[in-house]
């Protein structure tokens, strides 16, 4: 059987799954004040001191580095989950999250049947997010166009293979969000090799920001870069739902791909 591990990227205590699959890994700890428990993205083979330019990135390098273990591997965040379970919600809106609720999140985020999955799909996803300006217009509009220009050259210079499906992909105005996925671990490498490349090279040729979001400009970069990736190599996706917990209204919602139904009571899906 596959050894399975879903890294949970957190900076701070929060709910998490109990399932054994999921483990936390606190990302940015070199430079954290925080105590948590679970692994450390500053042990080993870490770019830990970088979080704040590279955001989550920082864990994925570590896994890349550190996990020799495992067979298939994830990445989610804190308070974004895949909803691996979705034929139960095909839509979510609103729900409390208060402990009588942990059980229904238990279950939306079982990862038990991943392996199955994996035997008809390359790679599973959240449901790809749609704006009004395609993926480049998007970038130049929320971050700094000379960082993308520069990327663009590096991805070029290294991977000229990539131009044509480059200015394909960046004329969308969709992408897989937050950098989460399941893999297998030997894509995942070959995935962390391609980009690592990129990012460390885009990072000798530009000045990075002052500013603290557009100084997160790996992190952005890569999310762009990810959806590059996974087009141009025609792997095939299996999407699911985003499960999303509200840690300001104490609230979780799950948002699904041209949903027809809301479940108004999530209780009566498991029954």
């Amino acid at each position: 059987m596959n050894k399975m591990t879903i890294y949970i990227a957190s900076h701070k205590p929060y709910w998490a799954p109990k399932h054994p699959t999921y483990k936390l890994l606190h990302v940015g700890a070199a430079n954290s004040a925080v105590s948590m428990p679970g692994l450390r993205d500053d042990s080993g083979d870490s770019l830990s001191c970088k979080n704040k330019n590279y955001c989550e990135i920082t864990g994925l390098y570590w896994v890349w580095k550190n996990d020799n273990d495992s067979d298939i591997v994830g990445l989610c965040h804190y308070r974004r989950y895949l909803g691996f379970q979705y034929p139960f919600i095909r839509f979510v809106r609103k729900l409390t999250a208060n402990k009588d609720c942990e059980s229904y999140l238990e279950k939306i985020v079982d990862p038990s049947n991943i392996e199955q999955y994996l035997k008809n799909c390359d790679i599973m996803l959240p449901v790809p997010g749609k704006w009004k300006r395609n993926i480049e217009e998007l970038y130049c509009f929320e971050h700094i166009p000379e960082d993308w220009e520069t990327m663009k050259e590096v991805v070029k210079h290294l991977y000229p293979e990539y131009s044509d499906t480059m200015a394909q992909v960046f004329s969308r105005r969709w992408f897989y969000p937050c950098n989460m996925f399941v893999m297998r671990k030997s894509m995942f490498n070959d995935y962390m090799s391609w980009l690592y490349s990129i990012l460390s090279e885009v990072e000798q040729r530009i000045i990075i920001s002052s500013d603290p979001y557009q100084a997160r400009v790996f992190g952005f970069m890569a999310e762009r870069l990810f959806n590059l990736y996974i087009i141009h190599n025609k792997f095939k996706v299996k999407e699911f739902p985003m499960v999303f917990i509200d840690e300001q209204r104490s609230e979780f919602k799950c948002s699904f791909k041209n949903a027809k139904y809301l479940i108004r009571d999530l209780k009566n899906a498991f029954q």
